[in-house]
């Protein structure tokens, strides 16, 4: 299955990969998996207590949430993977999708407003 991996860090590229079931999905974002539903086709995979352990913003993966309707402040690195949601199970990321992540995967942490090492920034009222 193919998916994407988006890294914590705004410097790090944005991979596809190709892992093999749960134990791979827990060892790529550093601890248990907590699923995000994107969209009908399309959903996440972050550390379920990433905020506990201190794991940074995820810039990228947070635009992406709120640029698909379901808004999340995700943090440390995230898979991201088609999804059917008649059998509740995991597919390749549909190409057009992607395609447009690669193609700005750069952009997001900027969109945000992120200090440079990743950190959520301050809030104003």
């Amino acid at each position: 299955m193919r998916e994407l991996v988006i890294p914590a860090d705004a410097q790090a590229p944005v991979l596809t990969a190709e892992l093999d079931g749960l134990s791979d999905w827990q060892h790529a974002v550093g601890g248990w998996v907590e699923l995000v539903r994107l969209r009908d086709d399309v959903v996440l995979f972050c550390n379920e207590d990433g905020w506990l352990h201190g794991l940074e913003l995820n810039g990228r993966a947070s635009m992406l949430a709120h640029d698909l309707g379901a808004p999340h402040w995700l943090a440390g690195d995230v898979l991201v993977f088609g999804w059917d949601a008649e059998s509740c199970e995991c597919l390749d990321i549909p190409d057009e999708l992607a395609s447009t992540i690669l193609a700005h995967s750069g952009e997001a942490s900027m969109a945000l407003g992120l200090q440079r090492d990743g950190r959520h920034p301050e809030v104003r009222s």
